[in-house]
């Protein structure tokens, strides 16, 4: 497991700039692509991205680059300030912004499973990270290198160590997996993916919204699709007020003339009136909070 990164309770790496260091095992190791330090911010500079990874596939193919390159970020990253300039941007030449380092390993099909890995074993320890200054907290930082990659290697490795970290999170970390599961999979693997999705919310409904917002991500066979609704149907009852957009509209954009009847005999038993008379209750209570101030 990846060492804990040594930090002040709340601190966030990235917005404190990272003290210089010497030289590093890590500078030496990516230095082969043409990555540096920029002394300047404290962060890493890139003449060319394309040409760093080339390089780094090319690296990988060493005998023990794999495993020193992994000893090198794990204590890069057990400095907080050293870690996020590894989340940050890296700046060209030019001045012009690319991708983080860490998200341009994790282009390398030949690190990209040990790389995501120890960034996954990094979450427990800044789950208690909120959003300050406008500031992306460290566990999004975190997650959002796995957006939008151009390939996926070993989705279902991503999965199991996105599951196995749920195990352990906080709700708000917990969301922040389920939003970004789409993301960890190929485009062959999204049973599995929406099998966990299904598992999260049999377990707790309050993750409802999020999980189904990971489901409108995914492409599914009718036969996923139709169980997927099933589930979601078994959970109108459970729905929070906030939630019930986004289920109601969920189950409709998926009703067919196969299960209309179902849909909306289930959306009619567990829409409680009871639950909407407290609606009307907060609405009221808003509208006359609005007046007074008037006055």
């Amino acid at each position: 497991m990846a060492s804990r990164a040594a930090k002040r309770p709340g601190e966030n790496p990235s917005n404190r700039p990272p003290k210089r260091t010497a030289t590093s095992k890590l500078d030496q190791l990516v230095g082969a692509g043409g990555a540096t330090r920029a002394e300047e911010t404290g962060g890493w500079a890139l003449a060319d991205a394309f040409r760093f990874r080339q390089a780094m596939a090319q690296e990988a193919r060493r005998a023990g680059f794999k495993e020193e390159l992994m000893a090198a970020l794990a204590d890069e990253w057990s400095d907080a300030a050293r870690l996020g300039a590894l989340l940050r941007p890296t700046v060209g030449t030019d001045s012009s912004a690319h991708d983080s380092l860490v998200r341009l390993l994790l282009h390398v099909d030949a690190l990209q499973s040990d790389v995501a890995a120890g960034l996954m074993q990094l979450l427990p320890d800044y789950q208690e990270d909120e959003v300050s200054s406008g500031a992306m907290s460290t566990t999004r930082l975190i997650l959002s290198q796995f957006r939008w990659l151009e390939h996926i290697v070993d989705g279902a490795a991503l999965v199991d160590a996105a599951s196995e970290m749920m195990q352990v999170a906080d709700a708000p970390l917990k969301r922040e997996l389920l939003l970004v599961l789409p993301d960890l999979v190929q485009d062959g693997q999204h049973e599995a993916a929406a099998d966990t999705l299904r598992s999260i919310l049999d377990d707790d409904t309050r993750f409802l919204g999020c999980v189904l917002d990971a489901f409108g991500a995914l492409v599914l066979e009718q036969d996923t699709l139709t169980e997927v609704c099933q589930t979601v149907m078994a959970a109108v009852a459970a729905a929070s007020v906030e939630d019930l957009p986004v289920v109601i509209r969920f189950l409709l954009q998926h009703m067919t003339a196969t299960n209309a009847k179902e849909t909306l005999k289930a959306l009619r038993t567990g829409m409680h009136l009871d639950l909407l008379a407290t609606t009307d209750d907060a609405n009221g209570a808003a509208r006359a909070a609005t007046d007074h101030q008037v006055k």
